[in-house]
């Protein structure tokens, strides 16, 4: 029965361990979900805030927008304009990495692109990593060019009515982004374009990044306490069975000396008796 005890406590041990880094293990991790989601929300609001203070301001380019429809319009006095328009929205904030208007098309899975910031740089400017070579992400965008919004469920409709983002980080030929939009309109108050605005997922991964180190920090501690827990309670186990096997051991032992005595007593050659001298000499042993 002792031995099953001991085993029992000794299988404690580790469960207990790993209940402790569980538990406060999806503890640190639902921390750092919520931080994460908290400066995702954060970024989101700065996205609408943004989309919609520009493409309020792009209102008054109405009629180049409506101009504007193919290749052969980029050497428009409009199109310069609404090329340098979306050009200072992108140094506005030097987290925005692309700037561009889009509008619908006949196919409600496709838009169309009316201006980019970069639709009039020149291949050297586009070449970002100076290879030599415009990349296919590095390629700016000009009028007329498709772009399916079947994966980009917010350019499909809610970015006609009013500023928004994507739900979460997109993924593109350009690269990782997360996304606002807001409705251009004209003067009678009709959307006529979207203005997009695109933030690189790379910032927002290096604030996150940057809270990884104090979440394993965290659970290094956690991990420290389990241990410490750990060894603790064994220590306590361990005493309590020590104690527990000394107290039998004083047991064994007395009850094999009174048996030792009691053989000694039988069988002494003489006759042995011994009285209670505070009981009124009563006999105890015979």
């Amino acid at each position: 029965m002792s031995q099953n005890k001991k085993s029992h406590r000794q299988l404690l041990m580790p469960l207990l361990f790993v209940l402790f880094f569980a538990i406060v293990g999806g503890l640190a991790f639902q921390i750092f979900q919520k931080m994460r989601s908290s400066l995702e929300d954060h970024l989101k609001s700065d996205l609408r805030r943004i989309t919609a203070i520009a493409a309020n301001n792009l209102t008054e380019h109405a009629a180049d927008i409506q101009r504007v429809q193919g290749p052969d319009d980029m050497d428009t006095p409009g199109f310069e304009s609404l090329v340098k328009s979306l050009q200072n929205i992108r140094r506005g904030d030097p987290n925005i990495r692309y700037a561009y208007i889009m509008r619908r098309t006949e196919n409600p899975e496709m838009l169309e692109f009316v201006a980019d910031a970069d639709s009039l740089a020149s291949d050297v400017e586009l070449d970002k990593d100076h290879d030599g070579v415009v990349e296919p992400d590095e390629e700016a965008s000009y009028p007329g060019d498709t772009y399916d919004v079947s994966q980009a469920p917010a350019l499909r409709e809610d970015a006609f009515i009013a500023a928004t983002t994507d739900q979460s980080f997109s993924i593109d030929m350009w690269g990782e982004w997360m996304s606002g939009y807001a409705p251009i309109k004209d003067a009678n108050g009709e959307t006529i374009a979207v203005l997009g605005v695109d933030m690189e997922a790379k910032e927002f991964k290096e604030i996150t990044n940057s809270i990884l180190p104090y979440m394993y920090f965290l659970i290094g501690l956690v991990f420290l306490f389990c241990i410490i827990s750990c060894v603790a309670l064994f220590a306590i186990m361990s005493g309590m069975d020590l104690a527990d096997d000394l107290a039998k051991e004083m047991t064994r032992r007395f009850r094999e000396v009174t048996l030792l005595l009691d053989n000694i007593v039988k069988n002494l050659p003489v006759a042995l008796f011994c009285k209670d001298v505070n009981d009124d000499y009563r006999f105890i042993l015979w």
